[in-house]
C-alpha cells in the first residue's frame, strides 16, 4: 500500500446563484454556506511505493505510456437555519494542455465510491494494487432508516475511468448533507502532457415555505477551483 498525505487546503466560500426554480416561489434570499477547498495535487512515482514491490511495478510499466495524479477535494456544507441541501454534486472536468493526445486525462480511480451514511473524512489515504483505492473507515454510527428491498445512498461517484468524474450527495432518512467531507481521485495523464482539472459545484436547496431551487456554486477566483497536472 502506498500512503498519501495532503495538508489542509485553503477554503473559499462559494457564490451561489440561481440555475433553476424547480417548484415554489423565490424567497428574497439564501443564508446556507458551502466551503470549497483549493484542490491538492501530488504525482505518484514509483520511489514513493518501496515497501509495495507489486505497486511499484505497475507503476513502473505503466510510466511508458501513462503519469498517476492523486488529487484531494475538500468541501463544506453549512445549512441555514429552515433550509437543508436536497443534493449536491462536485464535478471535476479533465483535459490536456499543449501536445495533443488521442487520449484524454481520465479518473483513474475514486474515492469515496459509494456510501450510505456520511463518514469521518481520513486524514490519509491509501493506494493499492494497480493504483486503487484502499477501504473507506472511520464511519460514524448512523440513525438512518433502511428501505426494504433498495439501499439508500448517501454520496455516490459516477464516470469513473473517464474524464468527467462526479460525486453526487443525496440527503436521506436521518443522513443530512452537512459538515466536510474530502473527495480523492488517482488521474491517469499521457505521458510528456500536462493535465489540467476544473471543479464545479450544483446544489439544490430545500427552503421552508417556499420550494427547492437549483444554484451554481462559483468561487470569486476561478484559479482556486482548478488544478495542474505535471510530471
Amino acid at each position: 500500500m502506498l500512503e498519501l498525505k495532503f495538508p489542509e487546503p485553503l477554503p473559499h466560500e462559494l457564490i451561489l446563484e440561481p440555475k433553476q426554480t424547480m417548484k415554489g416561489f423565490a424567497p428574497t434570499s439564501f443564508k446556507s454556506k458551502i466551503t470549497l477547498g483549493e484542490p491538492l495535487t501530488q504525482a505518484i512515482r514509483k520511489d514513493a511505493a518501496e515497501a509495495d514491490l507489486d505497486l511499484k511495478q505497475f507503476i513502473e510499466q505503466q510510466s511508458k505510456q501513462w503519469n498517476f495524479f492523486a488529487v484531494q477535494l475538500a468541501c463544506t456544507f453549512a445549512a441555514n437555519s429552515g433550509e437543508q441541501f436536497e443534493q449536491a454534486f462536485i464535478k471535476i472536468a479533465l483535459s490536456a494542455t499543449g501536445a495533443m493526445s488521442a487520449a484524454p486525462p481520465i479518473a483513474w480511480s475514486m474515492r469515496p465510491f459509494k456510501l450510505t451514511q456520511k463518514i469521518d473524512s481520513p486524514g490519509k489515504v491509501e493506494l493499492g494494487a494497480e493504483l486503487k483505492f484502499g477501504p473507506v473507515v472511520s464511519v460514524k454510527p448512523s440513525v438512518s432508516v433502511p428501505v426494504p428491498g433498495k439501499e439508500a445512498v448517501y454520496l455516490q461517484a459516477y464516470n469513473e475511468l473517464q474524464s468527467d468524474p462526479y460525486w453526487r450527495f443525496k440527503a436521506i432518512s436521518g443522513q443530512d448533507i452537512e459538515g466536510s467531507q474530502r473527495l480523492h481521485l488517482v488521474v491517469r495523464v499521457p505521458k510528456n502532457i500536462e493535465g489540467t482539472g476544473a471543479v464545479s459545484v450544483e446544489v439544490d436547496i430545500k427552503k421552508s415555505k417556499f420550494g427547492l431551487f437549483s444554484f451554481n456554486g462559483r468561487v470569486p477566483d476561478a484559479a482556486h477551483s482548478s488544478f495542474l497536472m505535471k510530471a
